[in-house]
């Protein structure tokens, strides 16, 4: 089975789409089937070979022409005829050859001869950049759905954290304020206990203060008074009994008064008036200290999340570029239908020029060269040609020839002169197929 390499030999359909009734036996690498208008059959005979070998994915809606009730195509090749029918309730495959073998499961075997005949090379051709290198990834099976969504979550990520890092940035350089702050906070009760405690020293001197002044006071006047006394004793001596008693009165208030005075001033020496203004400054001092303290504590705490965020972003920044190395290997290690093929982030290269570079008849050929490449068994290219000039049209012809492939190509010509042409579904004439190659 690994050797089997085939063409169509014969290609019959009946109610098939369009189709009425048609029957194909190709005399040449290329078999271009032609109308000299759209609708009479002509895509129908290229969607009946898909058909025959897709299997289910390529059979169509409504594969059963209108107003008929079954239909079939079949095809025959150097080894197997492959026919496929078509009722109301489903298709129906059968595989034998002329010895009389019928395969088991015929799907299964079409499977492991046909490649993807569904690639038409003109329609990768017309494609844009972006859809012609996924289309050819998923032919070789190369798939960055993976990386590209870790990238995308990596991306964001790391746009949040840019964001994050500067804000922190902007706090982390706050900080630099408070580089000269102590990192303890200054104890403001030790302060305040000093506070009550010279204002409670404080209105204990002045009570004392004012005590002492009371008692100076005092004793001023009864020194006054006694000299009073003493200057009228000469004036009044008559009355000097009774100034004397006064006298001797006046002596033990003046003696006990000023033993007060002593007293109090003795009591003076062991107290000095705090400053409080002094603390008070100490205070507010202690507590605009103590507030750069904790700004700066919460300064430091912006720097350590900046640190991380930095360090988060730059292993975010690694992981993607593991990733696109990983991407890079899968594309070292992927089989491509062609020597010179490649991608890149954005579309197809050969030979390491984007596709739509190369020049119109070089990338034709390339296209055709993938087609043929993704078909190694069944030697059969499907290719929409209506928008081939006859330059082109001939250059496929010849790399049909030269590759051993059978290219189909459905062609709109109103001269009605090329091909096998077909009208309302039939074969009404067989044109020159092999004039276009051998020109």
């Amino acid at each position: 089975m690994n050797d089997v390499k085939m063409k169509i030999v014969r290609l019959t359909a009946e109610n098939f789409m369009r189709l009425v009734a048609v029957e194909i036996c190709p005399n040449s690498n290329a078999v271009i089937i032609s109308s000299k208008r759209n609708g009479e059959g002509k895509s129908s005979v290229l969607d009946a070979i898909l058909a025959a070998f897709g299997g289910a994915r390529c059979i169509p809606p409504k594969p059963i022409r209108e107003g008929a009730e079954e239909g079939f195509v079949e095809v025959e090749t150097e080894h197997f005829t492959i026919t496929r029918k078509f009722t109301q309730k489903g298709s129906y495959l059968t595989i034998t050859n002329k010895d009389g073998y019928k395969a088991s499961s015929p799907q299964a075997l079409l499977d492991k001869i046909v490649g993807d005949i569904s690639f038409d090379p003109m329609e990768f051709m017309e494609k844009k950049p972006a859809d012609q290198r996924k289309l050819l990834m998923e032919i070789c099976g190369i798939s960055f759905d993976d990386i590209d969504e870790k990238i995308r979550e990596i991306k964001t990520k790391r746009t949040l954290l840019n964001e994050q890092k500067k804000v922190q940035e902007v706090k982390a350089k706050e900080a630099e304020q408070y580089k000269d702050v102590p990192d303890e906070e200054v104890s403001v009760s030790e302060l305040l206990e000093q506070l009550q405690s010279a204002v409670k020293n404080n209105a204990s001197v002045h009570t004392m203060k004012a005590e002492l002044a009371g008692a100076r006071d005092e004793f001023e006047r009864e020194k006054e008074k006694k000299e009073e006394i003493e200057s009228r004793i000469e004036a009044l001596r008559k009355e000097l009994e009774k100034l004397e008693e006064s006298l001797a009165e006046s002596n033990q208030k003046c003696k006990a008064h000023y033993e007060k005075v002593l007293a109090l001033e003795d009591k003076m020496d062991g107290f000095v008036e705090i400053d409080e203004a002094a603390i008070r400054a100490k205070i507010q001092a202690a507590e605009e200290i103590n507030r750069k303290v904790q700004r700066k504590r919460e300064m430091r705490g912006y720097v350590e999340a900046l640190n991380k965020t930095k360090q988060e972003y730059a292993n975010l920044g690694a992981e993607i570029d593991r990733l696109e190395t990983e991407r890079v290997n899968r594309l070292k290690t992927a089989k491509f239908p062609l020597d010179g093929l490649s991608v890149d982030n954005e579309q197809v290269l050969y030979k390491g020029i984007p596709l739509q570079q190369v020049n119109e008849a070089k990338r034709l050929e390339i296209c055709l060269a993938i087609s043929m490449a993704l078909n190694p068994k069944l030697r059969v290219v499907r290719i929409n040609g209506n928008s081939l000039d006859s330059d082109s049209l001939r250059r496929v012809c010849e790399m049909a020839k030269a590759n051993d492939y059978q290219v189909w190509i459905e062609k709109l010509d109103e001269s009605g002169k090329i091909g096998i042409v077909i009208e309302d579904g039939q074969v009404v004439a067989e044109g020159n197929n092999k004039t276009l190659s051998e020109k």
